[in-house]
Parts: C-alpha cells; structure tokens; sequence
C-alpha cells in the first residue's frame, strides 16, 4: 500500500513538473512570436495611450508584411537596446516628411492628424549621432515615427527613421486601466 502511495506521489508529481515545463515553454513561444505586453512608461503618446496603460503588441500582422501609415508600433530603440518604444508610422520608405511652421508634411501634403489634439509638430534637436535636414526622404527599408503627443516626444525628428526590422509589433490592443479597455 505504501509502495502504491508513494508511487501515485511521483507521478502526481512528474506530471505537474510537465505542465509547468509546457505552460512556461508556451508562454515563451506566445511572448516570441504571436504578441507581448508592455507597459507604456511616458507620456509620448498622450491621449492615444496615456503614461502606465498597459497594452499588447501583436507581432502576426508583421509575418505577412510591414506595418503601415498610422498604425501604432513597439519598436527596439535606436538610441538604447535596452528600451522598447511605442510610437506611429507616419511615413514609409521612399515618403518625404517636411516638418515646418508647425506642420507636418508627407510627400507634400498637410497631415490632418486629429489625433495630435491640436499640438503643432516642430523640429527637434538632433541626437548627437544623426543629422536630419527637412524635407527628409526616408531610406527604403525604414519608417518615420513620430509621437502623438508631439510637444513632449522623442522620435524620428530626434533620432531618424527606424529600420523596419527593428519593429516588434503593432499594437492592437489595452488591457489596462479598465476604465480604457478594449481594441486600438
């Protein structure tokens, strides 16, 4: 009796080590290759996505091809490894983006972007390693990104266009606060 006591234990016991090796695999292979959740940590992005809104960023759109005009990414930053950015495509490769008078614009068209509330898009100061002079073409194989909230973010006009490779995912969705849930 004991004998069988003992034994029903260990395979209890290899069977939850086996579910736990596959939870964590799974989980593993989702966060790789299907989306990953973020925390949004400033306010570059206000009010589309307000700093601490948590939100998943799906990488399966990118598999059948490139995020597009006005889809928001998450992307390795270009300035620091270490940090993961959330921003919008405003141009693709080949676009040309002028920045002045407080305007944006694409291939020599007024953006109307209501969601900018308003701000206007000035030129910024260039990171210590880029030179962008307007208008700017953007290189093939790269994006131009920019935040909405577009008086208090560092993006392309800081850092330059992104490679396209280094783009994570699109953000489709946020999961919290409650009171903001739902598809983006």
């Amino acid at each position: 009796m004991i004998l069988k006591t003992a034994s029903k234990a260990v395979r209890g016991l290899v069977e939850l080590i086996i579910i736990l090796v596959a939870a964590f695999a799974l989980s593993i292979l989702i966060r790789t290759f299907v989306c990953e959740a973020y925390q949004v940590p400033s306010g570059s992005m206000n009010p589309t996505i307000e700093e601490g809104d948590r939100i998943l960023s799906q990488r399966v759109t990118l598999y059948k091809g490139e995020a597009e005009v006005g889809d928001i990414i998450t992307f390795d930053s270009p300035t620091d490894s270490s940090m993961t950015l959330v921003k919008r495509v405003i141009a693709k490769g080949g676009d040309v983006v002028d920045v002045h008078d407080g305007s944006l614009y694409v291939n020599g068209f007024l953006q109307e972007e209501d969601y900018v509330h308003g701000k206007p898009t000035y030129e910024l100061d260039n990171h210590p390693s880029v030179s962008i002079y307007y208008p700017y073409k953007v290189p093939e194989g790269h994006v131009w990104v920019m935040g909405d909230n577009r008086t208090n973010s560092s993006d392309s006009r800081y850092f330059g266009p992104i490679r396209e490779d280094s783009i994570t995912g699109i953000v489709f969705f946020r999961f919290w606060p409650f009171n903001r849930f739902g598809t983006m």
